[in-house]
């Protein structure tokens, strides 16, 4: 039976040829779809070109901010878990089933989701011994393993509050989100914020909550964000969080990256990390992660 999987974006549509070509995946059309909100519908496209009962179709998508499912709420009400690494990859974890009716030939169509386990797919490829080897001593901070750990956990440390803000809102209703977002400048166009400081972006935030409020929905509240956030907080800042590389499940690699090139002050290295990704890529050894694992028996079977 053929299988179609549908991705977001380049880095996923890059891996899985990868995959596809590499461990005995031929039997797999891979799709990008520019983002997850158009996935349900190039699956229903699908669907009308292609039987159902010949295909079987997943969705493979990030872990966004702005995503709740059983991973999600395991992760979130069970901080604490986390940290000591003893949430594991579970099938019930990081698959959903869903199904939606199709509205051309009025017919079912059935679909898996997996969902990342790492908030995104750059954060698989941020390994600290593969980006000293392919650093090749060009930039001294990334010279040693050592260095490159430290400069990376300088940069999550920096970003503890910013994170949790971000995942504090994401666990909002969406349109929610999306308004306070633009009001904060949280995450515009990939960038961050000029201001890290706590109390600066809390203060915008309670600001933007306070005017959605009066002009959209009383019921939202500045305590509800603020009480997830003192709860994403309390994780972030327990020191193994940092010292176990865990905020590459949690923090984007997008702010990760962008507060790296500031600690490297970028203009003076010239390092590139979308190289580093094309490089990562065609070394991925998938075996190295639970949930891939899952995802790549699952294609196979």
């Amino acid at each position: 039976m053929a299988k179609t999987v549908f991705c977001e974006g380049i880095y996923d549509f890059e891996l899985l040829r990868y995959l596809k070509k590499n461990e005995n995946l031929a039997n797999i059309v891979i799709q990008a779809t520019g983002g997850k909100t158009n996935m349900k519908h190039f699956v229903q496209a699908r669907a009308t070109i292609n039987s159902v009962l010949q295909n079987q179709f997943f969705i493979i998508r990030d872990r966004d901010f702005d995503f709740s499912n059983t991973l999600h709420d395991e992760l979130y009400q069970n901080l604490n878990k986390v940290v000591a690494g003893k949430v594991s990859s579970q099938k019930t974890e990081i698959w959903t089933e869903k199904t939606e009716q199709q509205p051309i030939q009025n017919q079912t169509v059935a679909y898996q989701e997996f969902v990342l386990k790492r908030i995104c797919i750059e954060n698989y490829f941020l390994d600290f011994n593969d980006l000293v080897l392919f650093n090749d001593d060009k930039v001294k901070e990334l010279n040693s393993l050592q260095n490159c750990k430290a400069i990376f956990d300088q940069a999550a440390t920096d970003l503890i509050h910013y994170a949790a803000i971000r995942h504090s809102l994401g666990l909002c209703k969406k349109n929610i989100w999306t308004d306070i977002r633009l009001a904060t400048s949280l995450a515009k166009n990939k960038q961050l914020p000029k201001n890290l400081d706590t109390n600066t972006l809390i203060q915008a935030v309670e600001n933007a909550i306070n005017t959605y409020k009066m002009q959209v929905d009383k019921k939202v509240l500045f305590k509800d964000f603020y009480t997830k956030y003192l709860h994403f907080l309390s994780l972030f800042e327990n020191p193994t969080f940092i010292q176990g590389n865990h905020y590459l499940e949690f923090f984007s690699a997008s702010d990760l990256q962008n507060q790296v090139e500031t600690l490297l002050i970028k203009q003076q290295t010239g390092f590139s990390f979308a190289k580093f990704y094309e490089y990562q890529i065609q070394k991925f050894d998938y075996n190295t992660f639970p949930d891939w694992v899952e995802f790549v028996n699952e294609l196979r079977s």
